[in-house]
């Protein structure tokens, strides 16, 4: 089973969170430059720097990047805070980087446009010390060295929790290869999950591993302290409009954004949906279809047709329902759809489209 955040809603219209790709590509830069070439690079155990750093017997083959790990890595036993700025670019390999990546662009940018742009870096670097911190609170006599941007990512999903409790998240989920689906969760119940059960209660249960737990937590509920902070003091460089989801797909649908359409449309009702203009619906449909939610897409167009359009309206509104049906592989529910097109506008350019696809589709169904 597998669980993988890939999105969420509402984004800011229109922004563009330089800090966090810049934090970004300087997180990839590291990779690309320095862990993967020094991975490639053999030590030998005797080497004296080895020697120097007091690296423990029976770690097997070395490189330089693990030299460089020891070297300049946090290590609670010996703290340093240019070695705590250093361990936050740092990362142990591909999976590791990406990870904390994928979390850093999905939540990264609402926070930036809530904070601005200073705020956000300070906060990134400031909730990524306090993770160092809580690192070494919870393991002060570790030889290990702490490395990794998931510290100070965890302090944005603090930030986040506080600031955004009405956002959801989009979320990859199944049973490989069994099943699979796309869901949307409150944000607030993924980032307390990943608090709960993936920090605090392996720490309560005095589990092992390589996982910093108390970076996440000490990031986590240090990012939060400054979200609760702001809140409070209404201190917000740029605050969030007091406009609603359904106005939002509106502006970005009329100023021709139609994936940032789609995602503002995530949290709002098919039945709302289905209330814009056929025009302006089809687009936002296949758009909602494109990022797995093909549920709401296909509620908006039956909303729309049971509120009643015209012909060649509900041609499009038919014809758009098939396609979606389609990519779920309905091809009997799709088949309906298509002979409704050629029943409702038989001249249209949507009919001749249905025509075209019909052949193929009840060849593949066979004789009824």
């Amino acid at each position: 089973m597998f669980f993988l955040p890939i999105g969420d809603a509402p984004n800011p219209r229109g922004f563009r969170p330089w800090v966090m790709w810049l934090i970004l590509a300087v997180n990839v830069a590291v990779y690309l430059l320095f862990t993967l070439p020094l991975g490639r690079i053999g030590v030998s155990p005797m080497d004296l720097r080895a020697l120097t750093l007091h690296l423990p017997v029976g770690l097997g083959p070395l490189s330089e990047w693990d030299l460089l790990v020891w070297e300049r890595g946090f290590r609670p036993f010996a703290p340093s805070l240019s070695d705590a700025f250093s361990s936050l670019f740092m990362h142990a390999g591909l999976a590791h980087l990406a990870g904390n990546m994928l979390f850093l662009w999905i939540y990264g940018d609402n926070v930036e446009h809530r904070l601005g742009r200073l705020g956000a870096l300070v906060v990134y670097l400031g909730t990524g010390l306090a993770a160092v911190a809580g690192h070494a609170a919870l393991s002060p006599s570790s030889p290990l060295p702490l490395i990794g941007a998931s510290g100070a990512v965890s302090g944005l999903l603090g930030v986040y929790f506080v600031l955004f409790p009405k956002n959801t998240v989009r979320a990859a989920f199944g049973l490989f290869p069994f099943f699979f689906r796309v869901i949307h969760l409150p944000a607030r119940w993924v980032l307390g999950a990943y608090l709960l059960l993936d920090n605090l209660l392996p720490v309560v249960l005095g589990a092992d591993g390589p996982v910093a737990y108390g970076a996440h937590i000490g990031g986590f509920v240090s990012g939060a302290g400054v979200a609760w902070l702001v809140s409070r003091r209404g201190v917000s460089a740029a605050p969030e409009r007091s406009t609603t989801p359904m106005e939002r797909v509106v502006a970005a649908l009329q100023s021709g954004a139609v994936d940032e359409a789609a995602a503002e449309a995530s949290v709002t009702p098919p039945e709302a949906l289905g209330a814009l203009p056929v025009s302006a619906l089809v687009p936002l449909a296949k758009a909602l279809a494109a990022r797995g939610e093909t549920a709401r897409a296909l509620g908006a167009l039956r909303a729309s047709l049971l509120r009643g359009v015209s012909d060649a309206d509900a041609a499009r509104l038919h014809l758009t329902s098939a396609e979606v049906l389609l990519q779920l592989g309905e091809e009997s529910a799709a088949t309906q759809q298509l002979l409704r097109v050629t029943a409702v506008a038989p001249g249209s350019a949507e009919a001749d489209a249905a025509r075209r696809l019909l052949p193929e589709l009840l060849g593949a169904r066979g004789p009824r």
